[in-house]
């Protein structure tokens, strides 16, 4: 921001922070024991994505940060996700895509609201961490290779993208060690 820097790490089990460093050196703070995942400003806001998926705990929520003055911010929790957050894509007139390790949510901030986009319970297998939009598709990124979820009818259909060493993904996905292999496009598993 112009007159600071609202900086979010996550460095694993309750060891992240969210911390404000003021351009003039002026106090800043710290927000302890939260796991930064995201961030993106909307309305002269700032909204930070936040959570953990680990040994049991699943909590997610995305904070709103409110500009009081120069010096000052007041921090609400607008929405309280479901499940974990694992990325976010780009806001889209005020629509925010997460990724979750089951699929996706569409949160609205105008409403501070969330809808499930899609849903698929085997996910937590392959470890999703990253999403990006791809017109009116979107390309999610885990562990086995890349996943392209393409509208159909009401819902949307799973395309894998895998190297071509990895032709099956049942019962578990060998991709062999040649990062230079290139991405074949299996049928999506059961």
């Amino acid at each position: 921001m112009a007159d600071g820097t609202l900086i979010g790490t996550d460095h694993g089990e309750f060891e992240g922070t969210i911390e404000w460093k003021p351009k003039d050196r002026s106090a800043g703070f710290v927000m302890k024991n939260v796991n930064a995942i995201a961030s993106t400003q909307f309305g002269g806001e700032v909204y930070i994505l936040e959570g953990l998926g680990h040994q049991g705990t699943n909590r997610g929520v995305i904070f709103r940060f409110e500009r009081r003055d120069a010096r000052s911010w007041r921090i609400h929790r607008p929405v309280i996700l479901n499940e974990a957050p694992r990325a976010a894509a780009d806001i889209d007139h005020g629509q925010w895509t997460v990724l979750t390790h089951t699929g996706l949510i569409r949160v609205d901030l105008h409403k501070r609201s969330q809808q499930t986009v899609y849903e698929n319970n085997n996910w937590p297998w392959i470890q999703p961490d990253s999403v990006q939009a791809l017109g009116d598709s979107w390309l999610v990124g885990a562990g086995p290779g890349v996943i392209r979820l393409s509208p159909l009818g009401d819902g949307y259909v799973e395309q894998w993208w895998v190297p071509r060493s990895c032709r099956s993904l049942e019962p578990v996905c060998d991709c062999g060690s040649d990062p230079r292999a290139a991405l074949a496009s299996p049928d999506p598993p059961g």
